[in-house]
């Protein structure tokens, strides 16, 4: 047991890298990998289908992952998207983005 204050582990955002993601991709479904600065680490990104507006955003967190081959890269994940084009929120300095989500596939933005 921790003194009281004391974290008992990783907060928010603060996950150690080469954490697993499960993506639920098929048919009309497919993912979205939103590669970011590592300064964004932790934070939340939004997106939001295209001409449906912020009401019907969804967010994920940017965490540090471990690509093979690659080393420690800052993403966030969203692991099952109806397929379409997708607005990515501006953050900070990160400008407005407009993407393509496609069914049984992964999409990938460098943010």
């Amino acid at each position: 047991m921790k003194p009281p204050g004391e974290k008992e582990g990783p907060g928010h955002g603060e996950r150690l890298p080469s954490e697993s993601v499960v993506i639920d991709i098929g048919g009309t479904i497919g993912a979205l990998v939103v590669v970011s600065p590592p300064d964004l680490h932790g934070a939340e990104i939004e997106i939001c289908p295209v001409g449906l507006g912020p009401a019907a955003r969804t967010h994920t967190i940017v965490r540090a992952r471990e690509a093979p081959g690659v080393g420690i890269v800052y993403a966030g994940v969203f692991p099952s998207l109806p397929e379409g084009d997708y607005t990515l929120l501006a953050q900070g300095a990160m400008p407005e983005t407009v993407v393509r989500v496609v069914g049984g596939a992964v999409a990938q933005v460098a943010w």
